[in-house]
């Protein structure tokens, strides 16, 4: 407590208070950023389940009828992952990520990744190898990272054409782990 003429400062409530609100404020924030984002990110699913049961609903033949709704449910499946990786990523406290942080073989990390996106892979005819050093490690958030490269593969194998390949290569350079994932698809 310090005094200065009529007024009496609080000084450590006052900045204890500050440092809460200014927390409270970037809390506020990130909640908004992840609603939006999540919003954002299911709206293309959602619009294509849409579609897919409108175009089932007007359908007179009864094969493309069936079609249509095995592409509702492929649509609903691809909505609830990414319902369930932004559940995952809305439970990561950023003030404590540095705590979930460990060293991690890159390619154990990488490899039950392909082996879950092979079949996506097999079904578009698509070549998907996976290789690198074995050795590399490096300091991150496992479920994180998995999240990341699923998101990165799934992505490479849907925009690759049909009977094309995805790389996905692990190396060093200089004291850097890369990991390098390429597709012959039409690019961004």
């Amino acid at each position: 407590i310090a005094a200065s003429g009529d007024t009496i400062v609080f000084s450590p409530l006052v900045n204890g208070l500050n440092n809460l609100l200014v927390k409270l404020n970037k809390a506020i924030a990130s909640e908004r950023e992840f609603a939006s984002y999540a919003s954002h990110e299911l709206k293309t699913p959602l619009a294509v389940i849409k579609t897919q049961a409108q175009v089932a609903l007007r359908s007179v033949n009864e094969k493309e009828r069936e079609d249509n709704l095995k592409n509702i449910s492929k649509g609903v499946e691809r909505a609830n992952q990414m319902v369930n990786q932004l559940l995952k990523l809305a439970r990561v406290d950023p003030d404590h990520a540095d705590a979930l942080h460990q060293p991690l073989k890159l390619m154990k990390l990488v490899l039950p990744v392909v082996a879950e996106q092979t079949p996506f892979a097999i079904k578009k005819n698509i070549d998907l190898s996976l290789s690198g050093q074995e050795e590399l490690t490096i300091d991150g958030y496992n479920e994180g990272l998995q999240l990341m490269l699923t998101n990165l593969i799934d992505n490479a194998i849907r925009y690759t054409p049909e009977g094309g390949k995805v790389v996905v290569n692990i190396l060093r350079k200089d004291s850097n782990a890369f990991l390098i994932i390429r597709d012959n698809g039409p690019g961004i």
